[in-house]
């Protein structure tokens, strides 16, 4: 229902079947301990949001989704870190190949990246159905040092003779280690094909927002950003975010028609309604196939 709401590109629910469920693993327990659980339902919302408690379907999907409108407000929805990648799955292991880029923010130390394979519609005992299972998790340490760093894995997992290929996912995340533990960013990892399945990823290539030029700017700004072979066949869009989140303007790019490599787009300062857009500093949003990364303008009339 909330996801529904909000759209699996923003929100998007893991159920890690915690403690006595048929399908806990270790590595569960491990992070339920890690977090303190000690009621359920427990639901954490990007790792530092805390709900607790029992409610109908439509109060609890209020209240969470009043959680996460402040959590959204906190983050302006975006986020320092970019997450590109896919994943393979042959029946006897699952590969991550995965690339995390800093690409607006001060070093993030503290942090790891969590890798999770999950499970749809699996069957229960009883003869039930559950909704994405964790099937696997692995962690690793990670420093973001400086803007436009990059860290890069190659993680493999065992796979489960009894897990049905066609229904897993992949889901990775950056989360604080210290603190409120936060998520920092995560991303849903598209499925590969067997023939690209073992190519290393071109991380010098992946998506990502450059610089916009000027900056501090009047009147407009050029925005360049960097694009894949998959990202350039689209559909690429680049939003204009205020610090309170909302979006001031859309720019499609187009479906089919970019090239790979470097590219540019010119923002005028103004809203999609052709309004211009008062003084303050502006997020970039540049959505492809293969992720979503940011940057970001001062506009001074």
């Amino acid at each position: 229902m909330v996801e529904a709401t909000y759209g699996s590109d923003v929100v998007f629910w893991i159920d890690e079947h915690l403690y006595e469920y048929e399908f806990g693993i270790p590595e569960i327990t491990a992070r339920a301990e890690w977090y303190g659980v000690d009621n359920w339902p427990y639901v954490r919302i990007d790792g530092c949001m805390v709900y607790v408690g029992i409610n109908s379907c439509e109060e609890t999907a209020q209240i969470i989704g009043e959680m996460i409108d402040v959590r959204l407000a906190a983050t302006s929805g975006l986020s320092p870190v970019s997450i590109t990648g896919n994943f393979f799955a042959d029946g006897s292991t699952v590969r991550h190949h995965v690339t995390f880029q800093l690409v607006d923010a001060p070093g993030l130390h503290n942090v790891r990246a969590t890798f999770m394979v999950i499970e749809d519609e699996v069957e229960g005992d009883g003869g039930e159905h559950f909704p994405r299972v964790t099937r696997s998790i692995h962690y690793e340490p990670v420093i973001l040092a400086s803007q436009g760093d990059v860290a890069h894995f190659e993680i493999e997992l065992p796979q489960g003779f009894d897990w049905e290929t066609e229904m897993l996912s992949a889901v990775v995340f950056l989360q604080k280690t210290d603190g409120n533990c936060e998520i920092i960013q995560g991303a849903v990892m598209p499925l590969s094909s067997a023939s690209n399945a073992d190519a290393p990823l071109m991380t010098a290539h992946v998506p990502r927002i450059e610089c916009a030029s000027p900056s501090p700017f009047r009147t407009m700004t050029e925005v360049v950003f960097h694009l894949s072979d998959a990202a350039a066949q689209g559909p690429v869009l680049l939003q204009v975010i205020d610090p309170l989140g909302r979006r001031v303007r859309e720019l499609s790019l187009g479906t089919g028609v970019l090239s790979a490599g470097r590219g540019s787009v010119v923002w005028d300062g103004r809203s999609d309604g052709g309004e211009p857009a008062p003084d303050g500093t502006y997020f970039f949003r540049l959505l492809t196939p293969e992720g979503v990364t940011g940057g970001k303008a001062v506009l001074i009339r």
